[in-house]
């Protein structure tokens, strides 16, 4: 038998949403590009993980990029944006949110985890959760015995004892 912990969920942009919605990563994320980095990712050329890595070591951290005037859906969007669109839990969303609203607005957990998981509009998604196993128990005659050992090719159990065959 088994236990298992559950890992908190993490998100992300999923780019493989937008075509099956008939949308655009692209259009939507050069539109958060700066002045400089649209001069220097022609449409046609760019692809995204170069707009991507624009984004985030270069709009992301000039002023505006992020605002407390920003829709919260906005605002994750945009976290996401600049954290590479590496994967982020809600709580480390909420905390980057809170650096950047200065006026205290917080939604709490429970709303952002909402707002993740009925976006329709930004391609934003929970990743599967994998189960990690913390040990492997094995029940023998009513007995839990922690698997520590492993047993090699020479070595047989005859009626509950290990012996060596050789």
């Amino acid at each position: 038998m088994s236990s298992s912990v559950e890992l908190e969920p993490r998100y992300h942009i999923e780019l493989g949403w937008y075509p099956e919605h008939d949308r655009s990563f692209m259009v939507l994320a050069r539109t958060r590009l700066c002045p400089e980095c649209q001069e220097k990712l022609p449409m046609n050329e760019s692809g995204e993980v170069a707009v991507q890595e624009a984004i985030r070591d270069c709009c992301s951290k000039k002023p505006g990029f992020t605002s407390p005037k920003l829709p919260v859906l906005e605002t994750m969007f945009r976290i996401l944006l600049a954290n590479g669109n590496e994967p982020m839990t809600v709580g480390e969303i909420r905390q980057r949110m809170r650096e950047i609203r200065v006026d205290n607005f917080d939604p709490g957990s429970d709303v952002l985890t909402r707002l993740l998981d009925h976006d329709s509009y930004y391609g934003l998604s929970q990743l599967p959760l994998p189960i990690r196993e913390e040990e492997e128990v094995i029940e023998t005659e009513g007995e839990d015995v922690e698997d520590t050992e492993e047993v090699t090719e020479s070595e047989v159990e005859v009626e509950g004892d290990v012996v060596d065959s050789e």
